[in-house]
């Protein structure tokens, strides 16, 4: 089956295309989704001359993909619309395949093909449509995440399922873990959704009208992540923190030197407290938080998201 990519420059969408890769299945173009704050031309020259720099890292970009295969390449932005349009019309696949998108196709761009558009959801649907299903799974402490492979309609995340398959959310999972286990379980299920739907063997299970109690939209920058610090449990709110350090500041920064580091690595215990709750506090074993039920341990570190 002749088919094109769309993804982001992440290790989660290179590693849905190396499975795809290593199948029987032909790419015949790749199209990257730059980041949502790329919407003019001058940005996205920024963006290329920021690639090129840093090439020495040998970091992969899909752009590199599309070289070694020798395939067509388009860089997506919001004002490109039309272009992404006649790009899929030029190359007439059979099929789409997307894994992260950091924007939804647009309408006029929904070509008709000879098996359509489908995408690879981090979540199991209609449970978490949106962009950032990840920290939501923490907010709420769902014990079970997974993903969806599903068709693509003029909704956000609402065709038609394909596949999905679960799997467990430790407590205080590190977020890079659950993202690493939803490519390679969503690979998996991508190309199993692929080859059944070229043998004709593709059930389609309708999702629409479903409920959508949680929804994985994006966490705004600056955004206060309400935390109910006396009524929630000690593990809730330890796996919020533990989880949340990807996509906000789960608690106000120190002042001075403190604020070049970040929260990477917490525990709990049911030893005594008192208020004030979710304050940073010291003493002589660390930084802590206190809850009614116990202590939330921090320990502060430079890093780079």
């Amino acid at each position: 089956m002749k088919f094109i990519f769309i993804g982001q420059s992440s290790k989660f969408s290179c590693h849905i295309l190396d499975t795809l890769l290593n199948s029987e299945h032909e790419l015949i173009g790749v199209i990257e989704s730059a980041p949502r704050n790329v919407i003019s031309e001058a940005q996205e020259k920024r963006l290329r001359l920021k690639r090129k720099l840093k090439f020495f890292l040998r970091k992969r970009y899909l752009s590199s993909y599309a070289r070694s295969k020798k395939v067509p390449y388009f860089l997506y932005t919001k004002h490109k619309s039309n272009e992404l349009t006649r790009f899929l019309k030029q190359l007439n696949p059979e099929i789409v395949c997307v894994a992260s998108m950091s924007q939804l196709i647009p309408p006029e761009s929904l070509i008709e093909l000879k098996y359509g558009f489908i995408n690879l959801h981090p979540s199991l649907l209609p449970k978490y449509r949106g962009a950032n299903p990840y920290f939501w799974h923490y907010y709420y402490m769902e014990k079970e995440g997974g993903v969806t492979v599903h068709k693509i309609d003029r909704g956000e995340d609402t065709g038609d399922i394909i596949q999905q398959e679960s799997f467990p959310i430790e407590l205080g999972m590190d977020p890079k873990e659950i993202i690493s286990k939803a490519a390679e379980v969503g690979a998996r299920n991508m190309l199993e959704a692929i080859n059944k739907i070229s043998l004709g063997t593709a059930t389609f299970r309708t999702q629409k009208n479903l409920p959508c109690l949680y929804k994985g939209r994006r966490i705004k920058p600056g955004e206060n992540i309400y935390i109910d610090w006396e009524n929630w449990s000690i593990e809730r709110i330890y796996h919020i923190l533990s989880g949340g350090y990807l996509w906000y500041d789960p608690l106000p920064q120190p002042k001075g030197l403190w604020k070049i580091f970040k929260i990477r690595a917490i525990s709990f215990s049911r030893q005594s407290t008192q208020a004030p709750y979710g304050v940073i506090q010291r003493d002589r074993q660390g930084f802590y938080l206190s809850h009614p039920e116990g202590r939330i341990s921090l320990k502060w570190v430079f890093f780079k998201r």
